[in-house]
């Protein structure tokens, strides 16, 4: 969908978020049972260059307990896939981590489809922000202090931000280096037999 403004893409946002799944449980009276990802891609051109930008806003299910949310059937299977990716995220964190932010060494990020879309934000060429939403209550202790591992693990991943873009007159130059190249080609061809 093509935005122009902030106003566009707050509709967007609004519309997606509208559509989400959501349910009450034992924790939570709004429960989210799905990860919400909403990807905006910039283009911006400027003295024959364009720069190319990606944005991710991602808002995470919280991971939850089976026994203390008190959900059943389709609910359960949703806590299993939210509780399932959140591992496999927490798993490519740690994964980055202990390979020193070495990328070109093996991090599981195809195991689940978050981890693979969140693949330039770990460890690649872009900016992560992390907000960690916490609760003060005694009875969420354990999901508390979970969620602050998980942004102090976070905190630890160094991503390298190159600048993407293109600039017209590099191509220019690529195109002119071709023409020499086959032109070359041409002339050590020899003059070619009109009979064929």
């Amino acid at each position: 969908v093509i935005v122009k403004n902030y106003e566009d893409i707050t509709r967007l946002i609004e519309k997606g978020d509208h559509e989400r799944a959501k349910a009450e449980t034992l924790m939570n009276k709004t429960s989210s049972r799905s990860h919400a990802v909403f990807t905006l891609y910039l283009t911006f051109n400027k003295d024959k260059k364009q720069i190319k930008s990606k944005i991710h806003l991602i808002d995470l299910a919280g991971s939850e307990k089976v026994s203390q949310s008190g959900v059943v059937g389709a609910q359960f299977k949703e806590a299993v896939n939210i509780n399932k990716s959140l591992s496999t995220l927490s798993l490519v964190i740690s994964t980055i981590v202990k390979n020193n932010n070495d990328t070109t060494k093996y991090v599981p990020y195809r195991d689940s489809v978050l981890t693979r879309l969140l693949q330039e934000s770990l460890g690649g060429n872009s900016k992560t922000f992390m907000v960690a939403n916490i609760s003060p209550s005694d009875s969420y202790f354990q999901e508390t202090l979970t969620t602050l591992r998980y942004a102090e693990s976070a905190k630890l991943i160094v991503n390298k931000v190159n600048i993407n873009e293109k600039s017209d007159e590099s191509l220019v130059q690529q195109l002119q280096k071709e023409i020499l190249d086959l032109q070359q080609k041409l002339s050590k061809a020899g003059p070619l037999d009109k009979k064929n």
